[in-house]
Parts: C-alpha cells; sequence; structure tokens
C-alpha cells in the first residue's frame, strides 16, 4: 500500500472509530512514516547519528523500518530484511511447511491477529498511538502483499510478462492524473523503469564484495534479489487494480498459498473494515485505561473521554469507501479522494502530513548544544514511533514467530 491508505485512510479510519484528532493524526503519520523512515541503520551496524546519548546517561536507537526498493545494499542484506521486510511489510501468516511458506504474509492471518492483541493490551502506554499507527500499517499490508514474503526467495518471483491486468479497460476508461492520461503507459512503464534500475543496480553489488557475503549469509534464502513484491513492482499497492499472477515457481506453493487471483479493491475494501475495528477496540482500550486511571499521557497530552466524537459504522459508510478505492488515478489523485471523503464526511479536511518534520526532528536531537533527559522527549514523535517500533519488531521475531519454530536472529 501507498500513501493514499497508510496516511489518509488510516486517518480517515481513526476519526471514524471515533478517535481525537491528536491521536489520530498521531496514528497516520505512524502509519506512513513506516514506509519513510528509510535511515540506513540497522541492529548490527550503527552508522553515524544513529545513537544518541542524553544527559542523564540514557540512549537512544535509530533503527529503520523500510528501505527503498532501489537500495539493493540495503534489501539484500540478511539482516535488513529480518528486521525490517518480515515484520513492517509482509508479516508471516504461519502457513506450509518450509520456512519460506511459513514466511508468505496471508491476508488477516492468525498470527498479525495475534499481534494485534497483544499490541491493544498496551494501549495505556504512551507510546499507544504510535504502535496502532505501526500496526495499521502491517494489517494493511497483509490485504496487498499477501502471497509475497519478505526475504529474498525464488517462491516471489514472476516473470515480466507473467502478470495480467484483469480490469485494464475500466482503468483506462476512468484515468485521473496530472501526469499522463495514458494509464498503461504510467502503470507499465513505472514497473518496467523500477525492475530494470533495480535489477542493474542490483547486478553490480551482487557481482561484489558485499553481493557474495549477503548471498553467503542468506544462502537459505536463495536469490537476494527476489524479495518481497519486486517482481510485481507497485501491482499490489494500487487500490483500483484487478489482476493475475502466473508464479515462475508455483511448486514452491502449497494450493493455498497459490494467491494469484489478485482484486485489490475487495480486499483494501475488506481491510479497511478490519483497520476500522482495531481503532474501534482502540478508542474502548483508551477509554478504560482513562477511567481506571491507568492511561500515561506523551507530554501534557492526556485523551480525555470528553474529546472522543461519536463513532461512525463502518456499514454507514462502506459504499462511500469503495468508491473512493475503486477510482484509478496516480497517487496525488488517490490522496484528494480521501481529502473530499474526509471533508464529505467526517466535516473537516485530513491534516498535511509530517513525516519530513519527524525525520528533521531526529537531526535536530542529534546535533542539539542543549544537553537533553529523558523526561525531555515524551513528548517527542520520532521518540515515541521508535518505541513503538521496539515494541511490534521484538514481539514479532521475539515472541510470536520463536513459539512456531521459525527463529530468524
Amino acid at each position: 500500500m501507498q500513501k493514499d491508505m497508510h496516511y489518509d485512510c488510516n486517518y480517515v479510519l481513526a476519526r471514524l472509530a471515533g478517535l481525537p484528532v491528536d491521536i489520530a493524526t498521531a496514528i497516520a503519520n505512524s502509519g506512513q512514516f513506516v514506509d519513510d523512515n528509510t535511515c540506513k541503520e540497522s541492529l548490527l551496524k550503527l552508522e553515524q547519528n544513529s545513537v544518541l546519548e542524553l544527559a542523564d546517561g540514557s540512549f537512544i536507537r535509530r533503527v529503520a523500518t523500510a528501505h527503498h526498493p532501489i537500495d539493493v545494499k540495503e534489501n539484500i542484506s540478511y539482516e535488513n530484511q529480518v528486521q525490517v521486510w518480515v515484520p513492517f511489510h509482509f508479516y508471516p501468516g504461519g502457513k506450509g511447511e518450509t520456512i519460506q511458506q511459513k514466511l508468505i504474509c496471508v491476508t488477516d492471518g492468525a498470527n498479525i491477529n495475534e499481534a494485534i492483541d497483544n499490541h491493544l493490551t498496551l494501549a495505556h502506554r504512551s507510546f499507544s498511538p504510535y504502535l496502532m499507527g505501526i500496526t495499521a500499517h502491517v494489517y494493511g499490508d497483509t490485504f496487498s502483499h499477501y502471497g509475497f514474503c519478505g526475504i529474498s526467495h525464488e517462491i516471489n518471483e514472476i516473470g515480466l510478462d507473467e502478470i495480467t491486468i484483469d480490469n485494464e479497460d475500466y482503468i483506462k476508461a476512468n484515468w485521473t492524473s496530472d501526469k499522463t492520461n495514458d494509464a498503461m503507459e504510467y502503470i507499465k512503464g513505472k514497473y518496467g523503469r523500477a525492475f530494470e534500475k533495480a535489477k542493474e543496480k542490483g547486478k553490480r553489488i551482487a557481482e561484489g564484495r558485499i553481493g557474495k557475503l549477503a548471498k553467503k549469509a542468506s544462502s537459505m534464502f536463495g536469490d537476494p534479489a527476489s524479495l518481497g513484491h519486486a517482481f510485481a513492482a507497485t501491482y499490489p499497492d494500487r487500490p483500483y487494480m484487478e489482476w493475475t499472477i502466473n508464479w515462475s515457481r508455483p511448486d514452491q506453493r502449497t494450493a493455498d498459498l497459490m494467491l494469484d487471483k489478485r482484486n485489490n479493491p475487495e480486499t483494501f475494501l475488506a481491510g479497511a473494515e478490519k483497520i476500522h475495528e482495531m481503532f474501534m477496540r482502540y478508542a474502548a482500550e483508551l477509554k478504560q485505561a482513562e477511567a481506571n486511571n491507568k492511561f500515561i499521557g506523551w507530554g501534557d497530552k492526556t485523551p480525555a473521554t470528553a474529546s472522543f466524537p461519536p463513532a461512525h459504522s463502518f456499514a454507514e459508510v462502506k459504499d462511500k469507501i469503495d468508491a473512493v478505492l475503486r477510482a484509478p488515478g496516480d497517487k496525488a489523485f488517490r490522496c484528494e479522494k480521501w481529502n473530499e471523503f474526509s471533508q464529505e464526511v467526517l466535516g473537516e479536511p485530513i491534516p498535511a502530513y509530517q513525516g519530513e518534520a519527524w525525520n528533521h526532528s531526529w537531526k535536530e536531537l542529534s546535533e542539539s548544544s542543549e544537553p537533553k533527559q529523558a523526561k525531555d522527549l515524551q513528548g517527542a514523535h520520532i521518540w515515541q514511533f521508535y518505541r513503538a517500533a521496539s515494541v511490534h519488531r521484538n514481539f514479532t521475531l521475539r515472541v510470536l514467530l520463536p513459539d512456531q519454530d521459525i527463529i530468524l536472529r
């Protein structure tokens, strides 16, 4: 999924679920920041400014939750695949016999639901809005990234000519974009250019020392170029698209993991309904925590019960959301459709995304000459995001997956 879903849609869903503006905004920013937190630090290699030491002896460590698709050097790293792509973008479904099959993402699977249940028990914690945003990102991606896994393996491979766009005529007839009137040139051209650019860069790196070491380190996962849905480019992320995959290695999959027929409008709508349900549960947990005087606010913020607006049922807005999802156009057009929806249904525009400001705030913290203490950071969005990301990553890799005999680090 892209910004239209991870930010705009999540903001709308949080507000529809009866969450206050400040919490919905933190959720939406966190949801999109998962994709934009592309710092090149890993848990094993700490780059300059990746660790912030505070005046009271506290430390904050910055770790990526995503990498750009063409950042081949980072993406072929086994450690980065495990700590970034598996927990945040291709949540393992746990089905099948081989480890690769178990790592394949499945729609609304038992594992992601166990993670949701766990994370909701932390609703009273000050980082909980950020954790809910991260969880909404991961949960949403199970409705678009299903069938792919977050490690490099031939099980993900698809040939360039092995994808069929099933609703091509509909997309052409209804396409909206300021960039081009040719929908297929935009979609397929972007696909081809991204694939060729990544393939060329990957070849150079793979033939060098870094590539050889990375491939050796991840030998059980095969070719390090076959990561996630790279072979499908952005097809899984376009809410209006219906398409079919012809997997290069169907013999690697069980029948229930074939997942070759894709109807994005239907799965995205189902995902929106499930995320709305999760946000409704979160709102109830917040109210209960405050009633029991257990909520730990961040800075001077606590969600006063009076500030919770009335919730809307998903059934009330399902048809309108379906119409937004089915409108074909570029990302800017799709984001604007959500903004129009928000103004029509909620009577308010969607606030501007703050991801760039969050990244800049880390730079300000790391370069500041003014001594900082842990108590000074409780209201810092970037700190709360990194706390939440660490909670989600550790629960996934150290608690949930090892109980299924999936030990990755």
